[in-house]
């Protein structure tokens, strides 16, 4: 005659439980790996074969970018064309450059129809330059270098750079433009300094 020794109600819920959690936590391991191998790069069509010198998406469907091709055959000095290029709901189209000669080497915006070129042009001379959908605008601050710029907003955009004065400094500025017309501050005070903050603002 067997004996059949069954367990407990007590120790019953406690193999019930430590099941549960063991499955719990295989179910949470499987989520996670999942996730895990979810998150990767994904390739985006580019504009044209060449190479692409800078791209400013806004959305997953939607950017500015510009496209590089050398055109000299040596670098003395070096010559390039460059292409700007427009994505909505995924497709491309080549937008006009800004005015013959302004830079396109910094680029921002927060829309296809938001779009800042800022940089220095062909003969040296600096420039920023806004794109509204249909045509550019100029927007330049006079001799202010940007090599780097950030749209946070259609209204609220921030350049950094420096600001070449007539007496042959250079000190850092900042720019802010807030507005449709500008204005710098005097610079006479922080002459040489690095931190000289120029802000663009309404009229």
């Amino acid at each position: 005659m067997r004996i059949e020794q069954r367990p407990t109600n007590r120790l019953r819920a406690a193999l019930y439980g430590a099941a549960a959690l063991l499955l719990a936590l295989l179910v949470g391991l499987t989520g996670a790996a999942q996730g895990h191998a979810a998150a990767q790069w994904q390739a985006v069509p580019p504009p044209a074969p060449a190479s692409l010198s800078a791209y400013v998406p806004f959305d997953a469907t939607s950017a500015v970018a510009r496209s590089t091709v050398q055109t000299s055959t040596t670098c003395l000095p070096c010559e390039y064309e460059h292409t700007l290029w427009s994505r909505q709901a995924g497709a491309w189209r080549s937008l006009p450059l800004p005015p013959a000669g302004a830079s396109t080497d910094v680029l921002t915006g927060t829309a296809p129809n938001d779009v800042w070129a800022l940089g220095r042009g062909e003969w040296g001379d600096f420039g920023q330059y806004h794109w509204d959908g249909s045509r550019w605008t100029d927007r330049t601050l006079p001799d202010f270098e940007v090599p780097a710029a950030r749209a946070v907003s259609r209204t609220d955009v921030w350049a950094v750079g420096n600001y070449r004065e007539s007496d042959g400094d250079v000190p850092g500025a900042v720019a802010h433009w807030n507005g449709w017309s500008a204005m710098a501050e005097s610079s006479a005070s922080v002459r040489g300094d690095s931190d000289f903050m120029a802000r663009r603002t309404a009229a």
